[in-house]
């Protein structure tokens, strides 16, 4: 790609409102040419075994095996499905009453960021943004830990216990981003953090619930990042308008939308745009699913809505498409269609390849 400016440039001036004078791409899982961002999934302590499973789970891109069992560094064991991929949960390994004598995984373990530090020459060499990946930070990991049932009755019957397993992940995630920091020598752009606080219909918490158990922990995550020089991204499904503002003032700096479709595409523009980076996809629940025609319409619409004239605005491939059934052609067709409307085909000086979509 063009390197000016660089991809590095692009992705900070999109976050800060900076006119970067084209949208951002994270699209290197479809481009190999025509991206800005590197992303770079947390590995777990080297020196964990699996007690009860054979392999140690692992997050995208790396997916298991159809049908693999396997458990996390927390003790969590999972299960693949028929296609394979990350799993769900089936065991969960932590008792309530048990939350006390509960220790993580140590965030500094030696070799937890090997494949990081793998990344990082090649992101300065290329003007990339290098971003960290890491699922399930407070909420999830409460439910992957406890189970969903135990954990959702126990936020009200038991929310002192919860609160102090929300301190727990906390200095957990705060650990892992001093690590981090230090392991790349600030080198480091960004964490991007993946925590489903909704449902297709609404909120799995109550606004008061998320404001006194979560929230606080989300504000030091969030703070330590900032203190280490990263951008904080965020990742959740679900329809989760009323934390937004929140989730804002406490400094984040770019949502990752999946399912514009749900979400509403007016109703995000009055409530965030502006305020905050929105990195997204057409919606791979439904648009991605239609015709190329489709696609294109909602990605212009997309960017007519959520862009703004200072920018503000990422594009993203979904990188898993064959597990949720998306065309490759309107996986194509998307990627040629934020290419086109998001200023970079006129950057670079490249036609546009839409074909009519």
């Amino acid at each position: 790609m063009d390197k000016n400016p660089g991809s590095y440039e692009i992705i900070k001036k999109n976050i800060s409102f900076k006119s970067p004078g084209r949208i951002g791409l994270d699209t290197k899982t479809f481009s190999n040419e025509f991206y800005d961002v590197i992303h770079v999934d947390t590995q777990a302590d080297p020196a964990f075994k699996p007690k009860k499973a054979s392999v140690v789970w692992r997050n995208y891109p790396n997916v298991l095996p159809p049908n693999t069992v396997s458990e996390d560094e927390w003790g969590s064991i999972w299960k693949s499905n028929d296609i394979g991929g990350v799993g769900t949960v089936v065991q969960s390994p932590l008792k309530i009453d048990d939350i006390d004598s509960f220790k993580t995984p140590d965030p500094f373990a030696e070799g937890r960021f090997g494949p990081l530090m793998e990344m990082v020459p090649i992101a300065e060499f290329d003007s990339k943004y290098l971003i960290l990946d890491y699922a399930a930070p407070l909420f999830e990991r409460m439910h992957f830990l406890l189970g969903f049932e135990n954990l959702m009755m126990s936020l009200l019957a038991e929310t002192k216990k919860i609160k102090f397993l929300a301190e727990k992940l906390t200095d957990f995630m705060c650990g892992l981003i001093e690590n981090a920091y230090k392991s790349t020598g600030n080198k480091l752009d960004g964490i991007y953090l993946q925590d489903d606080l909704g449902t297709q219909q609404g909120l799995l918490m109550s606004l008061s619930v998320f404001k006194d158990i979560f929230k606080p922990g989300y504000k030091k995550i969030f703070e330590a990042a900032h203190k280490h020089g990263m951008d904080v991204w965020l990742h959740s499904d679900g329809k989760i308008h009323p934390f937004l503002e929140h989730l804002i003032e406490i400094g984040l700096d770019v949502f990752n939308i999946q399912q514009p479709d749900l979400m509403g595409i007016d109703e995000i523009a009055s409530l965030i745009k502006g305020k905050v980076a929105i990195h997204c996809t057409a919606d791979i629940q439904d648009t991605m699913h239609k015709t190329p025609k489709d696609v294109a319409g909602q990605v212009r619409k997309l960017i007519d809505k959520w862009n703004t004239e200072k920018g503000g605005f990422i594009a993203y491939d979904y990188g898993d498409p064959e597990t949720i059934g998306i065309p490759e052609k309107n996986r194509k067709t998307s990627f040629e269609a934020f290419m086109e409307f998001g200023g970079v085909n006129r950057q670079v000086g490249r036609k546009s390849r839409l074909n009519g979509a």
